[in-house]
């Protein structure tokens, strides 16, 4: 079973997201389909992707390569936008191999997104330049939670 809890952090400056379970690719897609609709208000925030609860992951790079070219369309934001950030925390060594081919088949395909995978909190949030040094020190962390059904996946 998989699931996405997210919410915005940091008084609606950061994009905030944790993936739990198992990684499959049908729910991997779904799920960031979800994210994308839920935030469709906000696609430029800078994001954190929480992979520390993730217990194993089905993916491959040839599943990952089809996942990214599936849901970049709907992630990239326009070339004349500014690069969106995100920074994946990946503590684990499968995960944060799983993240770094993720990030590097963004950084191949050219696309307007920065990513870099961090193994500690600090790390992530340094990335994008906060002064805290763990996820629970942001203001509304704790209003991270289940997000809303997707209701139209077909419109995504």
């Amino acid at each position: 079973m998989f699931e996405i809890h997210g919410g915005l952090v940091a008084n609606g400056t950061i994009l905030f997201t944790r993936q739990i379970g198992v990684h499959t690719q049908p729910e991997l897609r779904l799920g960031i389909l979800r994210v994308v609709s839920t935030f469709k208000d906000h696609p430029l925030l800078p994001e954190i992707v929480d992979l520390s609860a993730i217990r194993d992951s089905e993916l491959n790079f040839r599943t990952s390569n089809a996942l990214v070219d599936t849901i970049l369309p709907h992630i990239e934001p326009p070339r004349t936008s500014p690069k969106k950030r995100i920074a994946m925390y990946a503590p684990s060594g499968t995960m944060f191999g799983m993240a770094r081919i993720y990030a590097s088949l963004l950084e191949a395909k050219d696309t307007n997104i920065e990513c870099m995978v961090c193994r500690t909190e600090a790390e992530a949030l340094a990335y994008l330049d906060r002064p805290e040094t763990g996820f629970a020190e942001l203001e509304g962390f704790d209003r991270v939670g289940p997000l809303p059904p997707l209701e139209s996946a077909s419109g995504l």
